[in-house]
């Protein structure tokens, strides 16, 4: 794998990293050492195992079915979204009330769609928005507002999102778009 790091200079040539070919539309106005993205030689093959995996727990989330998680939940997933790697949802209930967005090469893992699951109170907004590609969600619940009239948003919301993949997953009191 090779990383794609900012010098504030768009869409220059990266032949070096990715063994022959270009990557455009680089964001300009990055930092120096700021992650943009990262790029394998084997088509996004990514090995998991080698990158970091972190608790949601260790971002402040509680899972009780009581507290709104939504801000640890995406605190732990823009820090994620820094390097790529495994966020990981023990057994619990996430409350969040409104999406949560998650990054490029981040993948969220529960301990079973049963028993890690997140739970949205919006009627409005999706559980999981996605408009960036190589997500994985594996093993989590996703449910809408109980008992409230969705009127808006789905399970997984997602634009412009490639080589996703959604494993062991239980949808309920959602829309499917």
């Amino acid at each position: 794998y090779g990383w794609i790091y900012a010098d504030g200079t768009a869409g220059q040539d990266l032949n070096d990293f990715i063994g022959g070919g270009t990557i455009s539309n680089i964001p300009s106005g990055g930092t120096t050492g700021q992650v943009l993205q990262k790029v394998s030689n084997t088509d996004y093959d990514i090995d998991w195992g080698t990158l970091a995996t972190v608790s949601v727990i260790d971002y402040g989330a509680v899972g009780d079915n009581l507290t709104n998680d939504t801000a640890a939940i995406q605190a732990a997933l823009t820090d994620v979204g820094l390097t790529g790697g495994t966020l990981y949802f023990p057994p619990g209930n996430y409350l969040i009330n409104a999406a949560l967005t998650v990054p490029a090469f981040v993948r969220l893992a529960g301990s079973g769609p049963l028993s890690s699951v997140i739970r949205s109170t919006s009627a409005t907004s999706n559980v999981l928005t996605l408009t960036n590609s190589y997500v994985q969600v594996n093993s989590l619940g996703l449910v809408g507002t109980t008992g409230l009239v969705k009127t808006a948003g789905s399970a997984i919301g997602a634009t412009n999102a490639q080589g996703c993949s959604f494993t062991n997953l239980y949808i309920s009191e959602s829309n499917l778009e």
